[in-house]
Formats: C-alpha cells, sequence, structure tokens
C-alpha cells in the first residue's frame, strides 16, 4: 500500500456520459476519504471523457487511464497494475454508491483480514419512474462471519463484482485476471468464479451499498450480438483452474452444473436463430465432459440433469421444447439436424 491508500476504486468507461456525473459523484463522497479513483476509459467519444478530465482536476485522488482496447477485461487489469491501495473496489460507470459503501467494506475486511469482502446491492432503474429495490443476492448465505469461498450458494450467486472489495496482494498472488476480450462480454462472471475458487477468507454483509443500474441498453446483457461471451468465459476459467487452481478439485465438483446454467440462460436470453447455433455448441460441449467422466447426476438438480440429458441425447426435442420460433417453422427436417441410425444426434 502507497500513501496511505487504503481502497482503489476501478472505474471502467466508455461512452456513459448521461450516467457518470452521478456516478462519480457518489464515490467522490465515500465517508472512507483514502482511496484512489482510477477511471480508464476506453475511447469515449460523447463527452465522457471530458467529464472525466473535469473531475482529474478537481480531485487529486482522481486518475483519468487511457485504454487503446474497447475491452472491459483489458480496462479492468489497465486498473489493477496502477492500483496502489490495499484493496480493490469496483464500480461501473452507469451505477452509483451509498456514501458509505466503502468504509463499511474496507472496515469488514480489515477486521477479518478477509481476501473479498461482498455485500448485498439495490436493483435500480429510472426508465418508468425511479425503482430502487433492495436485491439479497446473498440469501442464503452466513453474514458477518469469516467464511471460505467454497460454499456453492457464492459459485451460484449473480457475479456483482462490483459490490465488493478484494485484497490486491490476494489478486496477485492467486494470478487473478481479467479476461481481456474485446467490448463488455461477461468477464465479470469468470472474474468472480476465479476469486469464488480461490479465497479462503471470505466476509459477506447483509447491507446493500451499490445501486445497480438494470435499464442501461448499452449494458452487455443487452446485446444480442453476443452469443458465445459466455463459452469465453467458461474457457477462461477452465484454462485457469488447470495452470493456478489450488482448490480445483472443489471448484470442479459444483462447476460444471454451474456451466450449464450459465449456458442455459445464455440460450434462452439470445434470439431464435443464434439459439439453434448455440445449442449445438454447448452440446459438443458438455458431450466431451460426459465422454471425460465429468458430469455426475447427483451434482445436477433433478430438473438440470433431465434438461442436460435432452440436450446430449434429444437436442431436437430440447429445441422444439425451449426455442423462441412458432414451433411449426421448426421441423426435424431442418439442416441444422441430421439422422443416424434412427436417433437424432
Amino acid at each position: 500500500m502507497e500513501d496511505g491508500i487504503k481502497v482503489s476504486v476501478l472505474m471502467p468507461s466508455l461512452n456513459v456520459a448521461k450516467y457518470i456525473r452521478q456516478c462519480l459523484d457518489s464515490v467522490i463522497g465515500q465517508t472512507l476519504a483514502e482511496i484512489e479513483i482510477l477511471c480508464i476509459d476506453a475511447g469515449s467519444d460523447d463527452g465522457t471523457l471530458e467529464i472525466l478530465r473535469e473531475y482529474e482536476r478537481n480531485d487529486s485522488r482522481v486518475r483519468v487511464l487511457l485504454s487503446d482496447k474497447k475491452s472491459y477485461g483489458y480496462q479492468m487489469n489497465l486498473g489493477l497494475n496502477a492500483a496502489r491501495g490495499r484493496y480493490i473496489g469496483i464500480v461501473e460507470t452507469d451505477d452509483w454508491a451509498e456514501p458509505d459503501m466503502f468504509e463499511k467494506l474496507y472496515q469488514a475486511a480489515v477486521s477479518h483480514d478477509a481476501d473479498v469482502v461482498w455485500s448485498n446491492f439495490y436493483s435500480y432503474k429510472t426508465s418508468s419512474g425511479e425503482n430502487n429495490e433492495f436485491f439479497e443476492n446473498l440469501e442464503g448465505c452466513v453474514y458477518g462471519e469469516l467464511t471460505n469461498a467454497y460454499e456453492s450458494e457464492l459459485f451460484r450467486i449473480m457475479p456483482s463484482i462490483w459490490t465488493g472489495v478484494y485484497k490486491k496482494r490476494f489478486l496477485e498472488s492467486e494470478h487473478i485476471r481479467f479476461n481481456e476480450t474485446p467490448g463488455a462480454s461477461y468477464q465479470d462472471a469468470s472474474f468472480h468464479l476465479m476469486v469464488c475458487s480461490a479465497a479462503d477468507k471470505v466476509v459477506l454483509l447483509k447491507n446493500a451499498y451499490l445501486h445497480y443500474r438494470r435499464d442501461n441498453e448499452n449494458s452487455s446483457v443487452n446485446t444480442e450480438g453476443k452469443v458465445y461471451c459466455v463459452c469465453d468465459e467458461m474457457h477462461y476459467l477452465e484454462h485457469y483452474a488447470e495452470l493456478y487452481g489450488k482448490n480445483k478439485d472443489r471448484l470442479f465438483r459444483v462447476y460444471y452444473p454451474l456451466k450449464f446454467s450459465k449456458y442455459i440462460w445464455n440460450f434462452n436470453r439470445i434470439g431464435i436463430r443464434s439459439q439453434r447455433k448455440f445449442l449445438s455448441v454447448m452440446r459438443e460441449e458438455f458431450l466431451q465432459h460426459e465422454k471425460n467422466g465429468c458430469l455426475r447426476e447427483e451434482d445436477f438438480s433433478p430438473n438440470s440433469w433431465r434438461l442436460l440429458q435432452q440436450v446430449l441425447h434429444q437436442p431436437l426435442r430440447f429445441y422444439l421444447a425451449y426455442c423462441k420460433g412458432p414451433r411449426v417453422l421448426v421441423t426435424a427436417r431442418n439442416a441444422w439436424f441430421t439422422r443416424k441410425g434412427g436417433k437424432i444426434v
């Protein structure tokens, strides 16, 4: 830790002029004064960068970093490289924070010497009048006590990486970095799971401090074109586990059901034309997992296991049941399916 900085707050940005002042004001106004604010901009052309420079001139804690790539993961790694604080915080620049967010998170982290502290958050919408609701993402977990991240609940929660703080030495020693794929493409998913697989000391707080905006039309979750980005994140995690995963066995006991649930979520999110191709990719990956002996019925819920068996061995039945388009347009003659020995493969 340099210069007494307790938390380095990473704030990646790209064309968020509509939201950036509310976000920056909420971070500058933190009751924990010993923070640095690293704004990593990826070439905004809507006035965002000019606003960041304005705040940089007016507050010595603000530093603007320029990314030469439009990649959320690359931006975050630039921030990690530049960070001087004992802990790392994250605020995405269409969200905003409660004034005591980093004071509360830092106090909990220091008092337990935690690798990571996570909290709940507020679900925030303004599209049809302001709506700001407490969301207990950590429901079912134990609050306020030092635990580890091997609990399956932590693997299964929404990867709300912006609700917490992370000890910088922990991230460095465990080789935890963001996947530098293009755009904002679910890179938070692999980061969250890497932290879960490596963290021995975790503290969870029931309170919420971060207001997560759910009606930004530019958010990656609303982007149809990113059909295979979830796959990229799962492959990145698998590569990490093979290279560095000290708790690899624990990770893979929960990993395959988790991967399947994320792929099903993505299948339901995308359009019908993409669904057909994505189902083929999903099936091939899980057929390989089955061949390698990685899929155990006892690790899956009954419904997930049933869906998985359909994907693996009755893909046409699965597609007809769950695709978005009119069922009459989806027939066994579809060129994507072929028959061998009377069995659809």
